[in-house]
């Protein structure tokens, strides 16, 4: 699996989340237009030109209200068009504005032509950050050209301006990073599922593996080993067993869902069964399920051959962080301690296999008179390792851009608004140092500034706004004003120290403020609510994009889990098929000629006592031999097995690859030592770690297998003794 083949969850949902805040936008780019622009005509522009933008912004709103819902393409491309006819119609703003003043239609430049935070965020999801900065600067020249075509600035005109873009960049900057964090995001997750795959897919092999081995060990082995030892006493059990055993091959059953494949052996088995799910149960994984059901049905298997009579029950029950499974028996019991570790039952089945799987855990408990009980739980991880930081220096980077543009704009405004005497230059000039020092505060403070220090920001903020708006004249105006939005950029800054909170309740203090000067004094409400709606729209898009940042970096972790396991479980479902249906074609093709045979005849001859226990002793090399089945091995030991040598193979080095490297040089040791063999091969993989990564003992010599690649002199052999 590729980057490519993985879907683009993470950015496609940022994406829509951003397209959603061009809707916001628009929205309240809108209701400035409605409050202000209608009520004070002074725009210079035709009708076709408003039209044309109105036009360009409803397909905006459109795609950022409704275009998820068409469709992450559809909406890509409705808010492809809206944007390219806003950019055209800024570009042709200077020659149909100069156009309307000369048909003698009186203003400056309109309202709508400054509204760009929300183009600007769509150009930006649309096309990147480049497409995005061209335009910016593109619309800062008309703007600047406008203006001068038109009767130069004003003092409002130019808080209005640099304002305008101070917002376009600050939300573009934060919401450009998010996407890219989204974009890593994904990449992350898509390099963790090639990885999972390939994982996942010999996980599924081994426990095919033992699904099969565990169905072989109770019909096929018992049948072979009857055969082995057949004799006159036990001609018509073995014959009962042997068509039992042919029959089960071509009859195995499909994979089902945990619940019902073991509700199926409790009905096969004829006991009690006892379920219980809670409301948002968690499903395991199909390696988790596999390995539930092999350890279930030989615990059933057990307490059907050793307490018959006993009362026996199963009990399954799950809820959302796990589950267990319970057989529990009142039987004569045993004290597990004793048993065999060869044995392929309790030893490997009901206690190896939940061992090497990732969740599980099996205990049995018995004691002689006092029954059996065995319990299989499976825990599901709901956590999840914070991601990094993967957005820090692109953040860092672009605070450093939109805080420059903020001083050197603010700077602007603020000494333009001095020498006008727009309520005083000691005012202005206050109100400027104020901001800028606060603004310095903030973002010196790395990676976050205290709760305590950010509402000490705050309040400064507040008391220097209020007594600005108390020392400059009533009614106020945007340009009379300008410190209030640009005091928004404090909380902007703020939510991006992570105050989040705090930034929204600074947002608050300015319109509680504004809200109070308007009902003590006398008010312009248009402009009064041009300068609320700005302030508004700017301290909650800026924070709801900082929060969406953090949460996707949070969550980042979460989705990357979720793809895995789907790519888990999709690798692993085909897998363990191909691997289940190997196997059992492996098993079909050698026991099943034998046992037919052996079936019809109703005799078994020195040759076919021979052949079973060959064939006992392959079919047993496919549960322990792991790397060893392969390579021409199986078919080695088969022919060593035919002519009475006594073979072992055993991989004790975990999950096994039967594709890594050192494996065929010391498969054609192997086959060769299985050649020249007359009594017996023990072959062992050594568990990960040591020295060696093998031993090979045949006929008493002991080989060596170095962990390093060998040489032709790095392979030992020495001679042993009591094998």
């Amino acid at each position: 699996m590729t980057e490519s083949v993985a879907a683009d969850a993470a950015v496609e949902a940022t994406r829509r989340a951003l397209m959603l805040a061009v809707a916001v936008s628009i929205l309240a780019s809108a209701t400035i237009a409605v409050l202000v622009v209608s009520t004070v005509n002074d725009a210079a522009a035709p009708p076709w030109w408003s039209d044309w933008t109105i036009a360009a912004f409803a397909a905006l709103a459109f795609a950022g209200a409704v275009g998820p819902f068409l469709g992450s393409s559809v909406g890509r491309l409705i808010a492809g068009i809206g944007a390219v006819a806003f950019a055209a119609a800024v570009m042709v703003y200077p020659a149909a504005g100069l156009a309307a003043v000369a048909a003698g239609q009186e203003g400056t430049v309109p309202w709508l032509l400054t509204a760009v935070s929300a183009p600007s965020l769509a150009i930006l999801v649309v096309g990147g950050w480049r497409w995005t900065a061209s335009f910016l600067l593109v619309w800062t020249v008309v703007v600047v050209l406008s203006r001068s075509l038109l009767g130069g600035y004003s003092l409002t005109g130019l808080a209005n301006d640099t304002q305008a873009l101070l917002s376009a960049v600050t939300t573009c900057a934060v919401a450009d990073v998010a996407l890219r964090t989204a974009v890593q995001v994904d990449r992350a997750a898509a390099r963790a599922e090639a990885a999972a795959v390939v994982e996942t897919e010999e996980r599924a092999r081994l426990s095919a593996r033992s699904r099969a081995a565990a169905f072989v060990h109770d019909e096929v082995l018992a049948a072979l080993r009857g055969v082995a030892e057949w004799s006159a006493g036990t001609r018509e059990a073995v014959l009962r067993q042997a068509a039992r055993a042919t029959a089960s091959v071509r009859e195995h059953p499909p994979s089902l869902d945990l619940e019902a494949r073991v509700a199926d052996l409790a009905a096969q088995a004829g006991v009690a069964l006892e379920t219980q799910r809670s409301a948002g149960a968690a499903l395991c994984s199909p390696e988790v399920a596999d390995a539930l059901v092999a350890a279930t049905a030989q615990a059933l298997l057990n307490a059907r051959r050793h307490a018959p009579d006993a009362d026996c029950r199963v009990r399954i029950v799950s809820d959302a962080t796990g589950g267990w499974i319970e057989v529990v028996d009142d039987g004569p019991g045993f004290r597990p301690e004793s048993v065999d570790p060869g044995r392929l039952g309790l030893a490997k089945t009901v206690l190896g296999v939940p061992a090497e799987v990732p969740g599980m855990r099996a205990v049995v408990d018995s004691a002689p008179g006092r029954g059996t009980r065995v319990r299989l739980d499976w825990t599901v991880d709901p956590t999840a390792p914070e991601p990094s930081d993967v957005d820090g220096w692109t953040l860092r980077t672009r605070e450093r851009v939109v805080g420059a543009i903020f001083v050197v704009t603010q700077t602007a405004v603020g000494v333009v608004a001095a020498v006008q005497g727009a309520g005083g230059a000691a005012v202005s000039l206050a109100m400027l140092g104020v901001l800028l020092s606060l603004t310095a505060v903030v973002g010196a403070a790395r990676p976050r500034i205290s709760r305590i220090g950010a509402l000490a920001v705050a309040a400064v903020m507040g008391g220097a706004v209020a007594f600005g708006l108390w020392a400059i004249p009533a009614p106020i105006t945007y340009g009379s004003a300008w410190f209030v939005t640009a005091a928004a950029f404090v909380p902007v800054a703020l939510a991006l120290r992570d105050r989040g909170g705090i930034a929204l309740i600074g947002g608050g203090i300015l319109l509680a403020l504004l809200v109070v000067d308007a009902l003590v004094r006398p008010a312009d409400l248009p402009q009064m609510l041009g300068i609320a709606t700005r302030v508004a729209t700017m301290v909650a898009l800026s924070t709801v994009f900082v929060a969406m940042l953090r949460r996707l970096r949070r969550s980042a972790a979460v989705q990357a889990e979720r793809r895995v396991a789907s790519a888990r479980r999709t690798a692993w479902d085909a897998a363990a098929h191909a691997e289940l249906v190997a196997y059992l074609t492996e098993v079909d093709a050698h026991a099943r000629p034998l046992l037919d045979r052996v079936g019809q005849i109703g005799d078994v001859t020195a040759a076919d006592r021979s052949e079973a226990r060959a064939v006992e002793g392959l079919l047993r090399d496919g549960y322990r031999a792991g790397r060893l089945h392969g390579h021409g091995i199986p078919d080695a030991a088969k022919q060593a097995r035919l002519r009475g040598v006594d073979v072992l193979l055993l991989d004790d080095g975990g999950v096994s690859v039967s594709t890594e490297e050192w494996v065929p040089g010391f498969a054609a040791l192997v086959r060769e030592q299985l050649a020249a063999a007359e009594r017996r091969v023990v072959v062992r993989v050594l568990p990960a770690g040591r020295a060696a990564r093998a031993h090979l003992v045949a006929d008493g010599r002991l080989t060596v297998y170095p962990a390093a690649a060998p040489s032709s002199a790095g392979v030992s052999s020495i001679g042993v003794h009591g094998e």
